[in-house]
């Protein structure tokens, strides 16, 4: 999904979990209303690249869902029993310390034969 392909009425959910409408072609220009930074109530599209990352760099702001909705938007509320999710942002699996500690482990192992094969070359 990139941002050129987001249209009025449609709910994204950015990382930090408050989701916003998208609303084109408003009095504020193109934006993403409910779900604002800095004390403001909406973000505007120049503030996301077209993979829909936060032109800032700030990760929190980063849409992370994109969601058609069948609802209806009563008084700024999102039902989001409506919201039917249309596109996920595939982010690289983290990996888990045990496994950092086992693959720092196995370093130090070849390293050590690596050690030894300086040795045996040497001494010949």
């Amino acid at each position: 999904m990139k941002k050129s392909d987001l249209k009025s009425g449609m709910v994204v959910e950015i990382r930090n979990g408050s989701l916003g409408l998208v609303l084109l072609n408003s009095s504020k220009g193109d934006i993403i209303g409910g779900c604002g930074r800095d004390d403001t109530i909406y973000n505007t599209f120049e503030g996301y690249t077209e993979d829909l990352t936060d032109v800032e760099g700030d990760f929190e702001y980063d849409i992370m869902r994109v969601y058609n909705s069948t609802g209806n938007f009563i008084l700024g509320t999102i039902d989001i029993l409506s919201l039917n999710l249309i596109w996920r942002r595939k982010e690289p699996q983290l990996i888990k310390d045990s496994e950092v500690d086992e693959l720092i482990e196995e370093i130090g192992k070849i390293h050590e034969r690596l050690i030894d094969i300086k040795h045996y070359l040497k001494s010949d």
